[in-house]
């Protein structure tokens, strides 16, 4: 059985419209997923007032081990896949357990314009 969880800080800020639309994309994502995967599945993208490009997503773990961002290069791609932004990510506040679902915001310092370009996706790099 696969669950949505929100961390504590966004459980209390986020608006009952805000709550709502990630709970239907998490209920529209979780058939198609696959075992074994962390998966990042688009909630929103835009920048903020210091040009950093925002990207919420869903991750979501469907492997037997909690997911850990330590040390974790993530990539922002265009449709054609072409890296738009990456950054490594290391954090003490992110723990996606198994079969667990859970909405972040990865911040790729400077650079907002990149959504310019139009809407990419997030990928782990290896």
């Amino acid at each position: 059985m696969h669950s949505l969880v929100f961390q504590e800080k966004w459980a209390s800020t986020l608006s009952e419209k805000d709550r709502k639309e990630i709970e239907g994309i998490y209920s529209q994502s979780v058939p198609h997923l696959h075992k074994g995967m962390i998966v990042f599945t688009s909630i929103w993208q835009a920048k903020n007032h210091r040009e950093d490009l925002l990207i919420s997503v869903l991750i979501q773990n469907t492997t037997k081990e909690a997911f850990v961002l330590e040390h974790t290069a993530v990539s922002y791609l265009a449709e054609d896949g072409t890296s738009l932004a990456q950054h490594i990510f290391t954090t003490n506040q992110i723990l996606v357990e198994p079969n667990t679902s859970m909405p972040w915001t990865f911040i790729f310092p400077g650079a907002g314009d990149v959504l310019e370009r139009g809407v990419g996706r997030l990928v782990l790099v290896d």
